[in-house]
């Protein structure tokens, strides 16, 4: 098993590296996917800031201007066309497309469909484009939105001032943090206070908890953590905290409580999905079994589905390409390709067995409880150092693993052999469905051109 997990780690590390060979941050190959058989031509008089150019269509008669604005979303960097309209004096925005973004596709088809970028056509240059103030809100992808504003933003301004001189009579943009994030960070202590804190009052509150993070991490915000965020910190991709300061409430205060704490308090008081799967047994009200021949596997099952995510996710260094949770089309019903199968039987699944997505296929709930065992180890390691005996697995009773493995393994201890072939058909429908996913981000990579680019980039740093 040790030969594995050294594989793992070093076709992860190779991974990373590859990924990051193949970044192309230039912008005429994502304006020319944008605009098919278009002239493009890039403005060089203008220093540089923002990127501007030239496009004229087929068969237009006068070409466009367009400024790239770039900012970061949830998961990575934001990249926008903004298309000036700059005739007859004017100075405006005419258009916003949406270039590249590194988000949950669930979360850009929210945008297109709630026609979100037509909120800035006809806006001046100088205007403030200030999300929740000027542009209005959107719920069900607040990150992903904001990041958008920021980047038109960031393109309009540096337009009218650096090119056409206007002066910068805008609002100051500021700490963005509203009532939605203050009430945010008013959950996380309320999951705090309810986990390190033994009372009456602390256990009422615990069990109202996952109900509030339902409807407003699930429904309202729609920002529960996936495995494609927790990669792109990894690659250093962090939104503004300016911007998306509940980005860094939720990811800051989970991982902050991992490290620092040892204790896991997302999977079973945060994350709204789990929620989810319980209402849905006790609505079913079945508890089948679990085969053992696969129970067994289940560890090695959801390492094999991490690792292949962060694979795909560094390679690609698109988190999305990796993120083959449900959660985003769960709270919008905005999915893509294999998301359309993967939801409907995970809900399936859970109306017959306890927690079916969290204990079989969940990579955010295993690398958490990693990351809490990893921390024991060490630790462990550290006081047992000039020691006669090293106990290295005394730690992991630590409360944050503990908890989360007596919750997963104690509805299985005096549950019947029942349905446990029904179990075992479940289970490898889903996975052939995550595997399906994983198929299309394989071939998603593979069309952009991921490995070609990183051998070129290769070679030339050969020369």
């Amino acid at each position: 098993m040790w030969i594995v997990r050294i594989f793992a780690i070093v076709s992860l590390i190779v991974a990373f590296f590859v990924g990051h060979f193949s970044v192309d941050d230039r912008y005429l190959p994502l304006l020319s996917d944008a605009y098919p058989d278009a002239v493009i031509t890039e403005v060089t008089d203008t220093g540089g800031e923002p990127p501007t150019y030239q496009i004229l269509a087929k068969g237009a008669k006068e070409s466009e201007t367009v400024v790239i604005g770039r900012a970061s979303g949830f998961s990575g960097p934001l990249i926008a066309a903004v298309i000036l309209n700059t005739e007859n004096g004017r100075a405006d925005v005419k258009k916003v497309r949406l270039l590249s973004t590194k988000d949950t596709p669930g979360y850009v088809k929210l945008l297109s469909s709630s026609l979100f970028l037509d909120r800035f056509s006809s806006r001046s240059l100088t205007a403030d484009f200030i999300y929740g103030e000027d542009i209005d809100a959107l719920s069900g992808a607040t990150i992903t939105s904001r990041a958008v504003t920021q980047s038109v933003r960031n393109a309009a301004h540096a337009t009218a001032t650096r090119q056409l001189g206007l002066p910068a009579t805008w609002k100051s943009e500021g700490w963005s943090f509203r009532i939605v994030d203050g009430l945010l960070a008013g959950l996380i202590l309320l999951v705090f206070y309810s986990t390190f804190v033994r009372n009456n009052l602390a256990r009422k509150i615990g069990d109202l908890v996952p109900y509030l993070s339902l409807g407003f991490v699930g429904f309202y915000l729609n920002a529960s953590l996936s495995i494609g965020a927790m990669g792109g910190v990894v690659m250093g991709y962090f939104p503004d905290p300016k911007a998306n300061p509940a980005w860094w409430l939720i990811t800051g205060s989970v991982l902050m409580t991992v490290f620092l704490l040892g204790h896991n308090i997302y999977c079973h008081k945060l994350c709204p999905f789990y929620t989810v799967e319980v209402l849905l047994n006790k609505i079913g009200g079945f508890k089948f079994a679990v085969d053992q021949r696969y129970a067994r596997h289940v560890k090695q099952v959801i390492f094999f589905l991490v690792w292949l995510a962060l694979m795909l996710i560094f390679l690609s260094r698109h988190p999305a390409y990796g993120s083959y949770e449900p959660f985003s089309m769960a709270f919008s019903l905005n999915g893509v390709g294999m998301q359309w199968y993967i939801l409907p039987l995970t809900l399936f699944g859970s109306l017959f067995v306890p927690s079916f997505w969290c204990r079989y296929f969940c990579p955010v709930g295993h690398s958490l409880n990693s990351m809490v065992r990893w921390r024991a180890l060490a630790i462990n390691g550290i006081k047992s150092i000039g020691k006669s005996e090293i106990n290295p697995r005394a730690q992991l009773k630590s409360r944050g693993t503990a908890s989360s493995l007596k919750r997963v393994a104690a509805p299985m201890k005096k549950r019947s052999r029942r349905g446990s072939g029904f179990f075992t058909g479940l289970t490898l429908f889903t996975l052939a469905a995550v595997l399906g996913f994983f198929a299309q981000s394989v071939l998603s990579t593979v069309e952009d051109g991921v490995f070609d680019r990183a051998y070129s980039s290769f070679v030339n740093a050969l020369d």
